[in-house]
């Protein structure tokens, strides 16, 4: 192998990954999640998702919070996220049909905040179908659980 082509070669062996890691570093704000597919035949199945490593983490952690607290049947963190219609429902659904697992299906981040998407599991003899739940986390200026939504 002629010189030329091994130093070619190595440039691009040593450059790629270089490049790869200052691109997800550069676009951690814009592309928290990096791809997404579905895990059936229908887009409305769960999603799994390949996430950003360099993400501000931020976000999910208090989302994960929440969803913890659900989990210990502990809706009283829920009730200032919901509208005044619908908190009696989701509390007593909460409660009812704890959620036992919780994964990540999808994120999108703007300037004012993030919408996540987790796939959840629940316990009381509900189904064992993933179902989706949606958290909204507003940055005013710190971090702040806004909004919460399942399906039941």
């Amino acid at each position: 192998m002629p010189k030329v082509t091994f130093k070619r070669l190595l440039v691009i062996i040593v450059a790629t990954p270089i490049f790869v890691t200052a691109s997800l570093f550069l676009f951690k704000s814009k592309m928290p999640i990096l791809y997404t597919w579905s895990t059936g035949e229908c887009s409305c199945n769960p999603q799994k998702c390949l996430a950003n490593p360099f993400r501000d983490p931020t976000p999910e952690h208090l989302a994960e919070r929440l969803l913890d607290s659900l989990k210990q049947k502990q809706t009283a963190n829920l009730i200032p996220l919901l509208s005044p219609k619908n908190s009696e429902h989701i509390t007593s659904r909460e409660t009812e049909y704890p959620i036992k697992s919780w994964r990540l299906g999808d994120r999108s981040d703007d300037s004012n905040g993030s919408s996540l998407t987790y796939w959840v599991t629940r316990g009381g003899g509900y189904p064992d179908d993933l179902q989706p739940v949606f958290i909204s986390v507003k940055r005013s200026p710190v971090w702040c659980l806004e909004s919460y939504g399942g399906v039941y």
